[in-house]
């Protein structure tokens, strides 16, 4: 099997990470091994990294390399020592280099980031004899940004000025951070400065941005040195002087090394020298200056065109990622910074009023004129997604950024119709509940109405027969008229109707008790730790007498350790109607001999509660109406159709269950509960 060399880098967006790239390649060409480049993103600082960030690294792992090259100098700028090490431990026993940075005893190829600077800042001191320096570092606690920091002062020591008196402006390598660091410091300042010594060439072309702006002239006005020579560090105006960073050469001497561990050798560290490169920004000249001035414009668009191109991929990930349109503008406020994109509105139906529209300034200039039309634009772009129209979008931009505006707009209306079309389905799944639920109501009237005024009628009907009887007794006894005979048939009759007449009444508060369990009050009772195999024994328990003359037997496997939290007496009655019912529907009264088994097991939902009987089953009718209130195949035997509608009433209301039925007519009948993902504790 051919070795595989996994290459982790953060981005591969970058010309640092392209040129060590390009090196490592050349250095496994004529080889028969594999190489896979992997940008895995800068590893985030410690108070934002997250177990989760591992997961990229176990999938490379997952793939077996051979060897793994880190550009452990670029991934950590961020970081600390102990990031990197929790994952370089996913990597534990696979063989590494790293670049840029030393890890523990692991071959490395590193680069000299003190002398360079030092040869810089020694060129520049020749030149500036009463210099007046600030410092924009990185990150404090990156190690590169350290060592260039510990060479301007040692080597301004060296030339008599007092590194005290350097300014030092933290940083975090990049350019827009850059930009807005040194402004606020240079406005800041009664005495300004008149070298800036920057700790990579992104926050010198930040800073050389900055003096645009600023009105500060450079060389004239003051110096600017960088760190890197990136590609477009000559092409500025005036040249960057800067620090050559031997990107090339670290991919290809990493490369090499790796190549002599996997040949069994075990390699020596390896240090690149760095050279600085002295340009117009500190007042050096090259002599082949006025011939790059032809290539300049187009080589500097080119540049300024890939920028773009990485800021629009970066702002349609984050528009995408991003779940409110209220959101969205905060979040790009950088990158739209970046792309010389100043104003951005977005408006939103119905109305146009400032409550409608999200400003990416905190106070919008809206007149429209007074701009200088010959650097930027107004643009208006629609939010059309299928035909519906959200509003629009308002930018005052450079003109090079139109083409971005009118690529973002889609992108925002995409969210918006998202919004939209949730909404408009959470409304119609709430019309469809209320619908359902109004019908359930006016259903459940119609009982009322049905089942109770049967007893009220029969109660009413036997109490006028007893006060006809009462009058027509009351007058034989006022008469002297009465016998003994028709004294005794009406206490006989009496007796009839004041039973008729309790027996209604009872009835009826059998049934108004029975809906006031439909209710479900939520007041009836408080939530507690329970038991759950414990207390439906309890429950079975208790209900021996309803079962002591039947010829059926009920059976549990119940798992002791099952606890929930929840409504004790919800419970029992629901497993007091489920089982009752399985002896009247499903046994014939308790006539028929069977079994009714009563399980509790955990589930992936938590538990699972199982009723089943070997009974008669249900017929289809009954299986699609069994959870309709007073539907009943057993009226003639008193049943009122309100146990199963119970049933389903406190699952799904009080208790938060899951109902799950399984029917075989003629076979058996089988009623599950589980509880909804949110319910169980």
């Amino acid at each position: 099997m051919r070795p595989l060399v996994a290459v982790i880098i953060p981005t591969f967006s970058q010309t640092i990470e392209q040129r060590i790239c390009l090196g490592l390649s050349e250095a496994f060409q004529h080889t028969e091994i594999e190489v896979l480049f992997a940008p895995v993103g800068y590893i985030s600082a410690p108070e934002a990294w997250q177990e989760s960030d591992l997961q990229c690294h176990k999938d490379i792992v997952d793939l077996k390399p051979s060897l793994v090259v880190f550009y452990t100098g670029g991934l950590t700028y961020l970081t600390n020592i102990e990031t990197i090490l929790r994952i370089l431990d996913v990597y534990k026993g696979i063989p590494s280099i790293h670049m840029g940075q030393k890890i523990d005893q692991q071959p490395a190829v590193l680069i000299d980031n003190y002398q360079g600077m030092r040869d810089l800042i020694h060129a520049v001191l020749l030149k500036k004899p009463q210099p007046k320096i600030a410092f924009l570092s990185g990150p404090f606690s990156n190690t590169e940004s350290q060592l260039r920091q510990q060479a301007l002062f040692d080597e301004c020591n060296t030339h008599g000025v007092d590194p005290t008196s350097i300014d030092i402006l933290e940083g975090d390598f990049t350019s827009l951070h850059a930009k807005h660091t040194f402004s606020e410091y240079w406005k800041a300042q009664t005495e300004k400065p008149n070298i800036i010594v920057c700790a990579n060439d992104l926050m010198a072309k930040g800073v050389l941005d900055a003096f645009r702006l600023l009105g500060i002239n450079c060389p004239d006005d003051c110096w600017v040195t960088g760190f890197d020579d990136f590609e477009y560090a000559q092409y500025m105006t005036p040249g960057l002087s800067t620090v050559l960073y031997p990107a090339h050469e670290l991919g290809l001497k990493a490369g090499r090394l790796a190549i002599e561990m996997l040949e069994g050798k075990r390699p020596q560290d390896i240090l690149l020298k760095t050279r600085p490169k002295l340009r117009g920004s500190t007042g050096h000249v090259s002599s082949n200056q006025k011939h790059m001035r032809e290539r300049l414009v187009d080589l500097w668009q080119f540049i300024q065109e890939r920028d773009l191109t990485s800021r629009k991929f970066s702002i349609v990930q984050q528009i995408h990622a991003t779940d409110r349109v209220e959101d969205i503008l905060p979040n790009i406020q950088s990158d739209l910074d970046a792309i010389a994109i100043d104003e951005m509105f977005i408006f939103k139906r119905p109305s146009h009023n400032a409550n409608d529209f999200v400003v990416f300034e905190k106070h919008p200039d809206l007149t429209f004129g007074e701009k200088d039309l010959s650097k930027h634009y107004w643009v208006f772009c629609p939010l059309v997604t299928q035909h519906l129209n959200y509003g629009y979008t308002l930018t005052r931009c450079n003109k090079h950024a139109v083409e971005l505006v009118e690529f973002f707009s889609p992108q925002i209306s995409e969210i918006q119709h998202r919004h939209f079309m949730q909404s408009k389905n959470d409304q119609l799944r709430t019309q469809n509940e209320l619908s359902e639920r109004m019908a359930s109501l006016g259903r459940l009237v119609a009982g009322v109405a049905h089942e109770v005024n049967t007893p009220v009628g029969s109660g009413k009907l036997a109490a006028s027969s007893l006060l006809d009887d009462i009058r027509q007794i009351s007058s034989k006894l006022h008469n002297n008229t009465m016998t003994r005979s028709e004294f005794d048939r009406f206490l006989i009759e009496m007796e009839e109707h004041a039973s008729l007449i309790f027996n209604s009444l009872d009835r009826a508060a059998e049934l108004i008790s029975n809906f006031k369990l439909v209710s479900v009050d939520q007041s009836v009772e408080e939530t507690r730790q329970l038991a759950l195999g414990e207390y439906i024994t309890l429950i079975i328990g208790s209900l021996k007498h309803e079962f002591k003359h039947t010829k059926i037997t009920i059976t549990t496997d119940l798992d002791a350790s099952i606890e929930t939290i929840t409504f004790p007496g919800i419970v029992a009655q629901l497993l007091t109607n489920v089982l009752l019912n399985a002896k009247q529907h499903g046994f014939a009264m308790g006539q028929d001999e069977g079994t009714i088994h009563v399980s509790l097991k955990k589930a992936p939902e938590g538990f699972k509660l199982s009723i089943t009987d070997n009974g008669k089953g249900v017929n289809e009718d009954a299986l699609e109406n069994m959870f309709e209130p007073f539907y009943t195949t057993a009226r003639a035997q008193g049943g009122s159709g309100l146990g199963m509608y119970i049933v389903y009433n406190i699952a799904n209301q009080k208790l938060n269950w899951d109902i799950h039925i399984k029917n075989q007519p003629k076979k058996g009948f089988a009623i599950a509960f589980t509880p909804k993902k949110d319910s169980f504790a």
